[in-house]
């Protein structure tokens, strides 16, 4: 999954504020290092079809939340003085876009409820890890997962795995 930033878990490299020629650098090198590889960056909606025919096998998983949680996570995570409404919004066009692309896309997709996952994150885990990989958790794994999804801030995912 690459170098993730520890506030988020994201892989800066696929961030929307570089350009697509990058992007498509960083697919390419990844399919030539990695057998399997894959990316969290939540704005991959804005530049997927541009790129879309360098990636190899996609499956996406889609984190659907709850658009008012969004913007208040949003709100509180910047030093701007933001207007909730204009947040709220934002968040909402971002999911249309998100399920046209999902609904374009050329590969299998796992939808999440981001809010029900909160309740019950080895059961996600656990759904996901039969999935992708067609084998349960183990019990180490499933100890560390939960550990990990402990309420209270951001951990870094390297310390987990």
């Amino acid at each position: 999954m690459g170098e993730c930033y520890v506030a988020n878990n994201e892989d800066p490299r696929f961030n929307e504020r570089l350009s697509v020629d990058s992007i498509r650098a960083l697919i390419a090198e990844n399919n030539t290092s990695y057998p399997v590889w894959g990316w969290k960056e939540p704005s991959t909606h804005t530049y997927f079809n541009e790129v879309s025919d360098l990636v190899r096998t996609p499956f996406f998983i889609a984190v659907y939340r709850n658009i008012l949680g969004s913007a208040s996570s949003k709100r509180k995570h910047t030093e701007e003085d933001v207007n909730f409404a204009k947040l709220a919004k934002t968040y909402a066009t971002h999911y249309v876009k998100i399920s046209g692309l999902l609904k374009r896309a050329n590969g299998p997709c796992f939808y999440v409820k981001y809010n029900e996952t909160l309740s019950a994150p080895l059961a996600l885990a656990g759904n996901l890890s039969e999935r992708l990989r067609g084998e349960a958790l183990s019990s180490d794994m499933s100890d560390r997962i939960a550990r990990y999804c402990t309420p209270g801030e951001y951990k870094s995912i390297n310390d987990f795995l």
